[in-house]
């Protein structure tokens, strides 16, 4: 392998190592949130907010199609 492409592969190893890093922030980050909600004891607030972090995870996990998709229905509540 030449120098030009060792370092490519290395490029890409830290870039894969970074989205892995950010994903699994961003899942962190909404999980915390989602047990904060599971205490908010007003069941049709939690809910609200509970659509708002999990589409605020698809959009950060590029996904925002499927949000924009899931924010077209009506929705029960709110």
């Amino acid at each position: 392998m030449s120098n030009l492409g060792f370092i490519r592969a290395l490029q890409l190893d830290a870039a894969q190592k970074n989205q892995k890093e950010s994903v699994a922030k961003a899942a962190n980050e909404a999980e915390g949130r989602l047990e904060e909600l599971q205490l908010l004891g007003d069941l049709e607030q939690a809910h609200i907010d509970a659509d708002k972090v999990l589409c605020d995870l698809l959009t950060a996990l590029g996904f925002g199609s499927v949000v924009a998709e899931f924010e077209a229905i009506d929705k029960y509540y709110g």
